[in-house]
């Protein structure tokens, strides 16, 4: 079988897999409460999304509001030059938190700089919030990281050359683009959320 016949054999199947996602049972409460659905919100999975189109009985649906803007978002942190930021910041993040040596001096200089002690947070390459975290907690104490990495006394060349992020990664940490766009985030995957409260977000 060529790619050709082959990609039609898998979007066949993909239509048939899905051409059953409004279940027989949906379809009985709906008759049995006599019930009209106008509209699905669903997230923004593909596979959601060719269901949805498939499906006869709904005539309209839409994407989660909250999925759609962390798909948004994920798709920018993917954009070249931002991920070779948040990759040197994992770095950066990483040396500190396997070095005890480094934390030690981290401390100091926190105290020495009138920086709040925190420590450095890692992310999970499939929360995007944490992300986030992990650049927010980075970005507040860059000041006394770069002074560790700046000490010779602490940090070998080697290594400070292979940690060393340039201003303008620094300045594509883009806080406070990401911090309003994380708050919204949270208030939209939230259990008890009104319409009222998805308008000023979206």
């Amino acid at each position: 079988m060529n790619d050709k016949s082959g990609g039609a054999a898998n979007h066949y199947h993909a239509r048939e897999t899905h051409r059953c996602a409004y279940s027989p049972e949906a379809q009985r409460n709906n008759e049995e409460w006599d019930l009209v659905v106008c509209c699905t919100i669903h997230d923004d999975a593909s596979s959601m999304n060719l269901a949805m189109e498939l499906c006869e009985q709904v005539p309209h649906h839409l994407g989660c509001a909250g999925h759609t803007v962390q798909l948004a978002i994920e798709a920018g942190l993917h954009l070249p030059e931002i991920a070779k930021t948040t990759d040197a910041a994992r770095r950066v993040v990483s040396h500190f938190r396997h070095s005890s040596v480094a934390v030690c001096a981290l401390k100091k200089r926190q105290e020495q700089l009138g920086v709040k002690v925190h420590k450095l947070q890692n992310d999970c390459a499939t929360r995007w919030n944490s992300t986030f975290t992990m650049l927010e907690r980075l970005y507040e104490q860059r000041l006394p990281v770069q002074a560790v990495l700046a000490d010779e006394t602490v940090t070998k060349v080697s290594i400070r050359r292979s940690l060393a992020m340039r201003e303008r990664q620094w300045e594509l940490v883009l806080i406070p683009v990401i911090r309003p766009l994380a708050k919204a985030t949270t208030i939209m995957c939230g259990e008890n959320l009104g319409l009222s409260f998805i308008s000023p977000c979206y």
